[in-house]
């Protein structure tokens, strides 16, 4: 079936839709090809059958001022297909006009209540003046295509979950450039990219999960926190975990570049950010077994309260501590905290901080790896101040920082050291 648009009108051809002026409802499950402009109109998709809705889009430019451009009201499953060398645009207003005051759906530019997928090799360019740019309230997935979206709000949304598998995707967004927002369910509100190209600037956290976020590949660059407002504005941010298996990853970000609110796995990948707060923060474990990161701008390099490195190549640049290993989750750390620690079992660390390059308020203990600290010389401030002492049993440790308060490794150690 095809519909074309024709400025104030629209024409279809085939079964499953029908027209009522600028507005054309699809019914049934199948394929329609759309091309053409709309200058004040709507593509909704309401259909009760079982299989799934295929929109290819071939050069549309729809417009809509009262309402989501294009609304899957009701579908199994609706995916848009972006045609081979087409340039396609949707538009919405400032404002909506809902079917009653208990309404507020359709919210974004491109909106489905159900699972949508965006797939195909042309373009799409997602201009949202009302709120998000394309949101589903199950499973998003992004398989391929040029997509552009600019958002007064979040750019990208999947209430369920966002899968990124391929695709060049630019989002500028006023809130959160990707995020995934089931707190109901703790098998959602995951966010997983495997592949593509993703540069988000927003105003708010560029990547926000509730739950899981996975980045497994593909290339990330993220610029967070221009809104000037005091909430979250994070580079990559996750309730529960964050795990980075692979890809490269840049960040710039007024917050943490890479948060959450529970542990941090990294075991591979590139990873470059520059933080106005710190670098790599997870409340309650960090572990690092792999992969390049560079934290080139922080207040605090990484922290967490358990903190354990297996292997990778760290290079840590803080205005405070480079690597702070603390209970609390939040920076009421305090002395006496025995909970923390960190654990060195490999890898290739330098530390330059302005205060203590290595801060631990419980135990500390390196069994491999090579450790290059260069402090501060003046103030209080050591390049090794471990509470319960730093157990050294192999590798190699150099540290340079001021005399006041200075540390060596702990005579329960297996490896020699020297303090000068």
């Amino acid at each position: 079936s095809y519909v074309k648009l024709e400025g104030d009108a629209i024409t279809f051809g085939g079964e499953g839709a029908t027209v009522n002026g600028s507005v054309v409802t699809i019914t049934s499950a199948g394929t329609y090809r759309i091309s053409g402009t709309l200058n004040d109109g709507q593509i909704i998709v309401n259909t009760q059958d079982e299989e799934t809705v295929y929109l290819v889009l071939d050069g549309v430019d729809i417009t809509s001022s009262t309402s989501a451009p294009i609304y899957v009201s009701n579908a199994e499953k609706t995916v848009i297909t972006l045609a081979d060398g087409s340039d396609n645009t949707v538009t919405d207003g400032a404002a909506y006009v809902f079917e009653d005051a208990t309404s507020d759906e359709p919210n974004a530019a491109v909106s489905s209540k159900d699972d949508l997928t965006v797939n195909g090799s042309g373009s799409l360019t997602v201009n949202a003046n009302y709120n998000s740019g394309i949101t589903s309230k199950d499973d998003l997935k992004i398989t391929g295509g040029e997509l552009t979206v600019n958002a007064v709000n979040d750019g990208i949304k999947g209430r369920d979950s966002i899968a990124v598998l391929d695709g060049a995707i630019t989002v500028y967004a006023g809130g959160d450039g990707l995020q995934s927002n089931n707190d109901e369910d703790a098998e959602k509100g995951i966010i997983a990219i495997e592949g593509g190209t993703l540069d988000i600037t927003a105003g708010l956290d560029g990547i926000q999960a509730q739950t899981s976020l996975l980045v497994g590949g593909g290339s990330i660059s993220i610029t967070s926190g221009g809104s000037g407002s005091v909430d979250s504005a994070k580079g990559l941010k996750a309730g529960v975990n964050v795990t980075i298996e692979g890809g490269t990853i840049e960040i710039r970000a007024v917050d943490d570049a890479i948060h959450s609110n529970d542990s941090i796995v990294i075991n591979g990948g590139e990873i470059l950010v520059a933080s106005a707060d710190d670098g790599i923060h997870a409340d309650t474990s960090l572990e690092i077994n792999g992969g390049y990161l560079t934290v080139a701008q922080s207040y605090e390099g990484i922290e967490s309260t358990a903190i354990t490195i297996n292997d990778g190549s760290l290079y840590l640049v803080a205005s405070d501590d480079g690597i702070n290993a603390a209970s609390g989750g939040g920076g009421a750390w305090g002395p006496g905290a025995s909970d923390s620690s960190l654990l060195i079992n490999g890898g290739c660390i330098f530390v330059d901080a302005g205060r203590d390059c290595i801060d631990v308020n419980g135990q500390g203990t390196m069994n491999e790896g090579v450790v290059i600290l260069n402090g501060s010389a003046v103030g209080d401030n050591p390049s090794l101040d471990v509470d319960g002492m730093l157990e050294m049993n192999g590798g190699f440790l150099v540290g340079v920082g001021s005399i006041t308060m200075v540390q060596s490794p702990s005579a329960a150690s297996t490896q020699y050291s020297v303090l000068e």
